[in-house]
């Protein structure tokens, strides 16, 4: 029997007990019959869905004919599909199965009274994802067992320790369940990974629209979507902030391509066959931002013959990019669900859009090992995810495979304030990225950031603008009017100590330290 599905408000990580957090590190299952070939990693994934609500925008249901549901008040209502490194939990000791999953694929969902599908409808759906071109010819015994076999996650298992970098996939209709396997294995490697889905009726596909000018709007609504997202997940206190990644495949590459452009603090972005022909082809004409500013580190991963992701690799400046080619693959062999899973499950016919047989496992095994190594390399800065992308793809065992691999290195970025800032606070050697900036700089880009009263930017980099000029009364002084700002008075004080020792004809300081002294004493 298909168990009720879950839904829990965004808060549940703020509020988990202390408790919860000292169970012992989930083992590896050894049932993963979905995964193929792939290893997992130290931790189980654990899988959620939480509801949210973006209070400002209008709800949007696109309500049937007749329906008596109330489409007022409430806001934008979103689902978030979520998998995270898990550990042992009395709470949640049965396996997600692929039904749950199938579950989730619903055209319409009451909100408030949480309206579900029979289970003939979620077999159904289930059909209609694994090949969408003749979902009958599936056979019944066949599509029962795989409903019934467990996935590779654990549904609401207790979250493990720390802060995980996270994984968002763009806007894609069916992302939980067709990139399930790929997204607990990274789960299992220490990432949380979500997908989120606009709850009110299915709007048109890309390849539905005629009409350009709507499609722009469609996928801009998607990209407000995943930045709510975003920012709900960013507050999980799971979830380490200061690193993130997004994914997709398919037409989700617009929408996720969009943010990227958009969005500050993105630093890996990775396209598994995405935005495909069609879509950019109808987007070129309109005000549809180029991939060729994108300056986000970017795996591209296409099957072989799509030249629009050779297009985008090539026009590429400013973006440590990979391109790999997977030449004998088709489009649906990026997810699981239409490729692998249904090799795996000696399921037929398979989709007329995915290539069949040992190569479909195998591809995509490669896909999800080639997306976890680069995520290691751009996100989480490991050796060994470096070393797998340097190496040449028959090094892995893919012989069977032919993978065409391209790479190109980034040009020199423009040091706007933006990224002088991002360069402070992700990279662990600035002073060599920030060599060609200078004091006076710097020291109006601090003075600004006080204006704006950014004041915690300020300090940080006059903090370390202090350390790189430590020779500049000027700084020292500018460091400690903004120690004042934030109520820092003994910082303030050594400050302009500082600034008279190096300069002690620094009228300013000597003033601004005369004025401490009186009003505080001398102690």
């Amino acid at each position: 029997m298909q168990r009720p599905q879950r839904r829990i408000a965004v808060g549940w990580f703020l509020t988990l007990s202390l408790s919860t957090f000292l169970a012992a590190p989930l083992s590896a299952q050894e049932n993963r019959p979905l995964w193929g070939g792939l290893s997992p990693g130290p931790w189980s994934s654990g899988f959620r869905v939480v509801s949210l609500q973006d209070p400002s925008r209008p709800s949007d249901l696109q309500l049937p004919a007749g329906s008596t549901i109330s489409s007022r008040g409430g806001g934008r209502p979103l689902q978030l599909a979520l998998w995270y490194p898990a550990v042992k939990s009395p709470e949640a000791e049965d396996c997600m199965r692929i039904e749950e999953y199938a579950a989730l694929l619903r055209k319409h969902v009451d909100p408030e009274a949480g309206r579900g599908r029979s289970r003939a409808d979620v077999l159904q759906a289930l059909r209609s994802r694994i090949n969408n071109a003749d979902p009958q010819a599936l056979p019944e015994d066949g599509i029962e067992a795989l409903a019934s076999t467990c996935s590779g996650a654990v549904r609401d298992a207790a979250p493990a320790i720390g802060r995980y970098p996270l994984v968002l996939w763009g806007m894609r209709h069916s992302t939980p369940l067709a990139q399930s396997v790929l997204s607990e294995y990274l789960a299992s490697h220490g990432y949380v990974v979500a997908a989120v889905e606009f709850r009110g009726l299915r709007p048109r596909r890309p390849w539905e629209e005629q009409d350009g000018k709507e499609l722009y709007r469609t996928f801009s609504r998607w990209t407000q979507d995943l930045r709510f997202a975003l920012g709900q997940l960013r507050r999980m206190t799971i979830v380490d902030a200061q690193r993130t990644g997004l994914a997709a495949w398919s037409y989700g590459g617009i929408s996720a391509l969009l943010l990227s452009l958009e969005e500050a603090g993105i630093d890996a972005f990775v396209s598994l066959d995405a935005t495909a022909y069609w879509t950019v082809e109808k987007l070129q004409a309109l005000p549809y931002r180029d991939a060729s500013s994108l300056a986000v580190p970017t795996l591209i991963l296409s099957a072989g013959g799509r030249a629009n992701a050779a297009t985008i690799f090539d026009s590429l400046q400013a973006a440590e990019a990979v391109h790999l080619t997977f030449n004998g693959l088709s489009h649906g062999n990026f997810n699981a669900i239409e490729g692998s899973i249904p090799e795996l499950s000696r399921l037929s016919p398979a989709a007329p859009w995915s290539s069949t047989g040992p190569r479909a496992v195998a591809g995509y095994t490669a896909v999800c090992l080639y997306v976890r190594h680069f995520l290691d390399a751009f996100i989480k800065r490991t050796e060994s995810g470096e070393a797998f992308l340097q190496a040449r793809p028959n090094a892995h065992g893919f012989e069977d495979l032919s993978i065409v691999r391209r790479r190109k290195h980034a040009q020199r970025l423009p040091l706007t304030d933006q990224r002088i800032l991002l360069i402070l606070e992700r990279a662990e050697s600035p002073r060599k990225l920030l060599e060609s900036v200078s004091e006076a700089r710097l020291l109006d880009l601090a003075s600004r950031l006080a204006e704006d009263v950014r004041l915690d930017q300020a300090l940080k980099l006059l903090h370390w603008t202090a350390g790189r000029f430590a020779q500049s009364a000027d700084v020292h002084f500018a460091l400690g009017q903004a120690s004042l700002l934030t109520g820092d008075r003994e910082q303030a004080r050594s400050s302009f100590e500082r600034a008279l020792q190096l300069d002690p004809s620094h009228a300013a300081a000597a003033q601004a330290l005369q004025r401490l002294r009186s009003r505080h004493g001398s102690d």
